[in-house]
């Protein structure tokens, strides 16, 4: 039995928050966003049809509610960071404009802002490092089944497109390309987010190359395969269509969900912390907290026992309760769309 794809269009505006109440609760977006574009806070760019394209919508829609006066993602203090932040998928793109940056520190690399902004600017790292910028600990939670916590800075992705003219009226999304082939596009309440940055720096340092370098996108509150890495261009459209197969980004053109929101009102997300990997060969360390009750032996024992073609999850969410080890759907996948 099929299910009418229009069903899940009537979920778009929740009856209980009008267009009008939530720019009057979010003025930063209310001030970027066009009349009659209320719709896109709530539906993804491109809505499947039957139950999957409901959840879609339902999912989007009830996260945008609950999220309408934009709280902040769950931030950190330095003692949670991991020591060692993982590098996942691409780690250093085979193009040769590329590795000639990375030779020369990135010195001559620029950044096209264009699209529908005011003055269409290309940016150097330099010039990006001279915004106002924002540090922030949080988690990086991977669809995939693990999750790491880092400190990231960089300059809110506002500020950008504020310093190349900013938003024109007709801007819905914001679609950013990456070196090795990567497209995401993210909307205006992502955009305007605080925490939305381009990331330049991790974990007091300059981000490395595995890591996305010179410059990655960082948006808290979505699943790591938003978060791309080795940015080449970003541009500020009115649609989706004509990038890809015009669902919103290469992740949603293979399948996955467009709107990947992690965070609930609370902030905390899902997943467990990875830690710096130990002396025994082929083993890598979860970290878990333990319970009360729990035989101190037993917890090692269990730490100990994780291959690195694991991951895990938390059977309880936050930052308690036992973490279990889990092999992701499919296996980890590193030559198609995922985690980054």
């Amino acid at each position: 039995m099929s299910t009418p794809t229009a069903a899940p269009r009537r979920i778009a505006r929740p009856r209980t928050l009008s267009r009008r109440r939530l720019l009057a609760q979010v003025p930063a977006l209310g001030a970027l966003m066009a009349a009659g574009c209320s719709r896109d806070v709530y539906v993804p760019p491109h809505v499947r049809g039957g139950l999957v394209g409901a959840a879609d919508v339902l999912t989007m829609s009830t996260n945008r509610l609950l999220l309408r006066d934009q709280p902040l993602a769950r931030e950190y203090g330095p003692e949670d960071i991991a020591p060692d932040f993982p590098t996942w998928g691409q780690t250093n793109p085979d193009d040769d404009e590329y590795q000639r940056h990375r030779r020369e520190g990135f010195r001559d690399w620029r950044l096209p802002v264009g699209g529908l902004v005011g003055r269409p600017t290309s940016f150097s790292l330099d010039d990006i490092r001279r915004l106002p910028s924002r540090t922030q600990i949080t988690a990086h939670v991977c669809e995939q089944g693990w999750s790491a916590i880092a400190e990231w800075t960089g300059a809110p992705l506002l500020r950008v497109l504020e310093a190349a003219g900013g938003l024109k009226p007709e801007a819905r999304y914001v679609m950013l390309d990456t070196v090795d082939g990567w497209y995401e596009g993210i909307d205006l309440f992502e955009v305007v987010h605080p925490q939305t940055i381009l990331a330049y720096g991790l974990n007091g340092g300059d981000l490395p190359v595995g890591n996305g370098a010179p410059l990655r996108l960082r948006v808290e509150r979505q699943c790591g395969y938003k978060n791309l890495k080795f940015l080449k261009s970003i541009q500020a459209v009115d649609s989706m269509a004509g990038f890809g197969r015009g669902t919103g980004g290469i992740n949603s053109d293979w399948g996955f969900h467009w709107y990947a929101g992690v965070y609930g009102p609370a902030g905390a997300p899902r997943g467990c912390r990875l830690y710096r990997r130990g002396g025994r060969r082929g083993r890598t360390g979860i970290e878990r907290v333990r319970r009360p009750g729990d035989r101190i032996d037993d917890f090692r024992e269990r730490a100990a026992r994780i291959p690195t073609n694991l991951s895990c999850t938390p059977e309880t969410p936050g930052r308690s309760g036992v973490l279990r080890a889990v092999r992701p759907p499919g296996g980890i996948s590193r030559g198609r769309p995922g985690c980054r």
